[in-house]
């Protein structure tokens, strides 16, 4: 019986690794801070991608969750791949419609959609 304790924490804690991401910002999981961006992308999974100009991660497929310091500014901006285009930003950035920057000020969770599009 401990055996297979051990055996199902070991599991567990692989699983949860494998879930941290690859230093891009990508997270799997909906662990976020109290001042934290959450960046989903919609549309074509590969047609582009969003970075903040407060460092150089980058949020291409799925969900990505970088947490700030309360009070920052961060400027988001959505750039499509060769033969994409980007079409809306959408929650906390749909003020910004079409636009391919969407300006921030950190000060609570904020969850934001970009989507791409093939041309």
């Amino acid at each position: 019986m401990e055996l297979m304790r051990v055996v199902l924490l070991a599991f567990v804690l692989a699983a949860v690794a494998a879930c941290g991401g690859g230093g891009d910002g990508d997270l799997d999981t909906d662990v976020r801070g109290d001042t934290s961006i959450k960046v989903t992308i919609l549309g074509d999974p590969n047609c582009g991608l969003v970075e903040h100009n407060l460092g150089t991660d980058k949020c291409s497929q799925g969900s990505c969750i970088w947490d700030f310091t309360a009070g920052l500014d961060v400027e988001l901006h959505a750039e499509a791949s060769e033969g994409c285009s980007f079409q809306v930003w959408g929650d906390d950035c749909a003020f910004m419609g079409g636009d391919d920057t969407c300006p921030l000020t950190v000060d609570r969770q904020i969850d934001v959609t970009a989507t791409f599009v093939t041309e």
